[in-house]
């Protein structure tokens, strides 16, 4: 409304709707389920492009969220910590807003992949640029990134899966190895 979007009032008239009566007949989608990296995931990287593919592996190794693994610049990423892991501190991310901090750690696994692409990244460049500069901010986007995997998983003849579901992954595999405020701590909630 205040953006011109719908009419004028219409905010007070959704204000004065009751609420959904239990024996509403309101259709409520079944809860995703996490991929399986070995059985859905893996079949796919060989029919990802390169970056994508390295992308898909950073992220559930480090419990990204999507946004942050196509935005990883390399000047984000600090590579002198004594106990060996990558602290990825992005400038942007879903909660600046708020003034948090977000630090995401990146460990052996996400390291063999990702280094050869930060190696070759400009200092302010992207981490993960597309081999076509089709995109124009110079990276992948979300939607494009999600693309590429749909893609895959039509071509290795594997079910679809989302990368979100990679994230869901990552926390299942956080909260399996140790305790709920471990993984909620890898996955950056409060």
């Amino acid at each position: 409304e205040s953006r011109g979007h719908v009419a004028k009032g219409t905010w007070e008239h959704l204000r004065s709707l009751g609420p959904i009566p239990r024996n509403a007949k309101v259709r409520t989608t079944p809860k995703r389920k996490p991929v399986d990296f070995d059985k859905q995931v893996r079949p796919c990287l060989p029919f990802m492009p390169p970056q994508v593919a390295a992308m898909v592996q950073v992220q559930y190794y480090a419990g990204m969220r999507p946004g942050e693994v196509v935005t990883m610049k390399r000047n984000e990423v600090d590579m002198t910590s004594v106990d060996g892991v990558w602290l990825y501190r992005p400038t942007h991310h879903k909660t600046d807003y708020r003034g948090d901090e977000l630090v995401k750690v990146i460990g052996p696994r996400g390291q063999t992949v990702m280094a050869p692409w930060l190696m070759a990244a400009e200092p302010d460049g992207y981490v993960f640029p597309p081999l076509r500069n089709r995109y124009k901010r110079g990276r992948y986007d979300v939607e494009g990134y999600g693309r590429a995997i749909e893609r895959a998983c039509v071509r290795a003849g594997v079910v679809k899966w989302c990368l979100y579901d990679l994230r869901r992954a990552a926390a299942n595999r956080a909260e399996d190895a140790g305790n709920i405020s471990d993984a909620s701590a890898y996955l950056g909630h409060k």
